[in-house]
């Protein structure tokens, strides 16, 4: 399955297990630093790895 797929709000605390997460099941991932303090994950996969929608990530189509 092909997608990419973004987090916003993830606190500084989160941000290494959400994106070691991501990467773990063959994401390439970009952090992207938020005003609030937070962060926004983006996680782009390729065609063969499975859905992670389960995260509570959201689909960009």
């Amino acid at each position: 399955m092909t997608g990419t797929y973004s987090i916003k709000g993830v606190p500084t605390a989160n941000l290494p297990s959400v994106v070691a997460g991501f990467r773990s099941e063959g994401a390439t991932v970009t952090t992207i630093p938020q005003d609030d303090g937070n962060w926004t994950v983006i996680a782009v996969y390729p065609e063969t790895v499975a859905s992670p929608e389960t995260r509570g990530a959201e689909k960009h189509t």
